[in-house]
This record gives structure tokens, C-alpha cells and sequence, in this order.
């Protein structure tokens, strides 16, 4: 059996590129011969991965050259999925999509999207959802419900002292300094004309909580150089606020490059996830892996252990936050026994099964 994984390989860090880097890992210790076709510049060692350039040309010289049995997309583009699964069709190949999330709606699809979804829909062999809104929306859209297996993106991380050096000393320093370290992750994003990853809504609670508890809060923020127009304006505004409401020495926002987010976590004593839609958050998992208490926005199902806020309303946030620095030990004792589940087998699984 053979796999062509197709998407993002690290570098840049983000939620895709680190499940494709885990599951990939974990597939070629299985001895699985794994092939990982990046559309990102290639700068690790892993014999497995190849550098895609130009993806639609690309994509259809690889996979008439190649051997691969599966071919396994994570990319959010309709139009990649559609030549992936064109080709896959053409060739005989066993096409597989995993939809990391789905934030568009059906009316807001234009004519050729939609007959690309369409497509792409009737004739892959496999979706995996990665949690079961994405599923309900796929079944909207006219999939067939038996196509669909929802299975989440976690993948346990594979602990590395090197994922730890990488990470700035200015980091460390201000994380060893703090006595109370609420971590988040994300980027600069919209979503109906609001903070997708809810960066204000933690500033504001920072500002909320300073005069009362000594709490600081570390932002890992993923894709700055990748930033539009608008999105530069509104992190400029972020971070003026910051300085307008004197809180330098309490939020250090680290502009991610390449590194892994897992080290932070294992050193927070509070994970929140404040975002206005989401997939399944790889990041929330992995907090709860590290029993680290976790907020997330009620926004969409939430694996157990997870204390859920109302979405996008700041005083449930600030009363959730509260509570888990007022009984802070109660909340770690209630992650003792929740066990996360590590996903890779259950994808090999599908493959073997199919």
C-alpha cells in the first residue's frame, strides 16, 4: 500500500501542516511507504516529502508518475481537490479528502465552486470530517452520508528537545517570570466581519483581570508575513491597544516562524481557544493531553474536558477564567483521568480498509 498525502508540510507551522507532519511520521514507522507532497519549500531532511512548486501542474505529473495506491488531500482549495480527484479517477486511484473545516456556506459559493464541490463530492472515495458540523454541512451539500467518517486531526506530538531550542530565549524568559500563564494560538483572521481567533476578546480579558489577579498571556501567532492589508492594520490596532491599556509587561506576542506550539502549552496553566468558528483545534487536544485546563467558545462541539463560554461574550469568558484561578487544583484534578485520543491508527485504519 502506498500514500500520497497531499498539503502542507512544516515549514509554516500551523493545524494542517502538523497533523500531515505527525500522521506522515507515524505512517513511515509503521513502514508504510508514505509520500508527502508539499506546497511549501522543502527544508527538513525527511526523505518522504517532496516539494510541490506549481501545484496544478505538479499534482497531475506526480500522480501520473507515481505509484501511489491513496491519495490523501488536506487542502482547503476546491479547485486543488477537484484536479486531485480528477485525476485520481482517470488513473484508478483511491481519492480521500479530509475536511479540516468548512466555514463557507452553500449561497455564498459561486457557480463554478459549486460545481466543483459537487464533483469532488459524488466521486472521492472517502471524506474524513474532522468533526461532525463539517459532516452535517457535507450532507447539506448533497454528499452521501455513508462517504463520510468523521475522525478528529489529533495526533498525539512527538516530543523533540529540539521543538523546545527553538523557541526564542525572550520566550522562555517571559514565561519564567510570570506565576500564571494563559497561552493561545492563532492568527490574524476575520470571520463574518469579526476576530476569528478572538485575539481582542483576550486582550480585553487581560485588561479585566489585571487589578485583580497577576496573570500574564502569551499569544503564538502563526502567518504575520503572510498577512493582507487589512489584516496588518487590525495587528497594528492590537497591538496599539496593548500599549493604550498598559499591558507591555503582562501579553508577549511571539510571531511564530517555525516552531512547534506543544512546548508552550506543557508550561501554561491555562489554554483557551476563543475562536468565532472552528474545525477540530488540534491545539485544544493537545492542551488537554498535557492536562492543561482549557476554555474554548461554545461555538462548536468540544472534546471532554473542555470548559466551554458563551461565543464572543467576554464576561462568561471572565467568569470561566476566574473560576479556574480561584479553584485552581479542583480543575487539574477533573483532567487526572480524561484520556485524549491519538487519531494516526484510525486513519490507517480507513486506508487498510478501503
Amino acid at each position: 500500500m502506498k500514500i500520497g498525502l497531499f498539503g502542507i508540510y512544516p515549514p509554516p507551522i500551523g493545524g494542517i501542516s502538523v497533523h500531515i507532519k505527525r500522521l506522515s511520521a507515524f505512517l513511515y514507522k509503521k513502514n508504510i511507504d508514505v509520500t508527502v507532497y508539499s506546497n511549501c519549500e522543502k527544508k527538513g531532511n525527511e526523505s518522504y516529502v517532496r516539494e510541490v512548486k506549481n501545484k496544478k501542474i505538479q499534482h497531475i505529473e506526480n500522480l501520473f508518475n507515481s505509484k501511489d495506491d491513496i491519495i490523501h488531500i488536506h487542502s482547503h482549495s476546491w479547485k486543488e481537490r477537484a484536479i486531485l480527484t480528477c485525476v485520481s479517477k482517470f488513473y484508478g486511484k483511491i481519492f480521500i479528502m479530509t475536511i479540516h473545516s468548512l466555514k463557507e456556506k452553500w449561497d455564498e459559493l459561486n457557480l463554478m465552486d459549486r460545481i466543483l464541490v459537487k464533483y469532488v463530492l459524488k466521486y472521492s472515495t472517502k471524506i474524513i470530517s474532522v468533526g461532525v458540523n463539517e459532516k452535517k454541512k457535507l450532507v447539506s451539500w448533497g454528499c452521501s452520508e455513508d462517504k463520510i467518517v468523521v475522525l478528529p486531526a489529533y495526533i498525539n506530538p512527538i516530543e523533540i528537545i529540539e521543538d523546545r531550542q527553538k523557541i526564542p530565549r525572550e520566550v522562555w524568559s517571559f514565561i519564567d517570570k510570570s506565576k500564571f500563564i494563559i497561552s493561545a494560538n492563532g492568527c490574524i483572521r476575520f470571520h463574518r466581519g469579526e476576530d476569528l481567533y478572538g485575539i481582542d476578546m483576550l486582550i480585553d480579558l487581560v485588561h479585566r483581570l489585571k487589578n485583580s489577579y497577576d496573570v500574564s498571556l502569551i499569544i503564538a501567532l502563526l502567518d504575520v508575513y503572510g498577512q493582507g492589508d487589512e489584516q496588518r492594520r487590525y495587528y497594528k490596532e492590537l497591538r496599539e491597544k496593548i500599549s493604550k491599556l498598559s499591558l507591555q509587561e503582562k501579553i508577549f506576542i511571539f510571531e511564530v516562524k517555525d516552531t512547534e506550539f506543544y512546548p508552550i502549552l506543557q508550561k501554561s496553566n491555562l489554554f483557551i481557544r476563543p475562536t468565532n468558528t472552528d474545525g477540530d483545534a488540534i491545539s485544544l487536544r493537545e492542551a488537554l493531553y498535557f492536562k492543561i485546563p482549557s476554555i474554548a467558545s461554545d461555538i462548536v462541539a468540544r472534546p471532554k474536558g473542555t470548559i466551554s463560554f458563551k461565543n464572543r461574550d467576554i464576561d462568561d469568558l471572565e467568569e470561566k477564567v476566574i473560576d479556574i484561578i480561584r479553584n485552581y487544583d479542583k480543575h487539574k484534578r477533573k483532567l487526572k483521568d480524561i484520556k485524549i485520543k491519538d487519531y494516526a491508527q484510525d486513519v490507517l485504519n480507513l486506508y487498510e480498509s478501503i
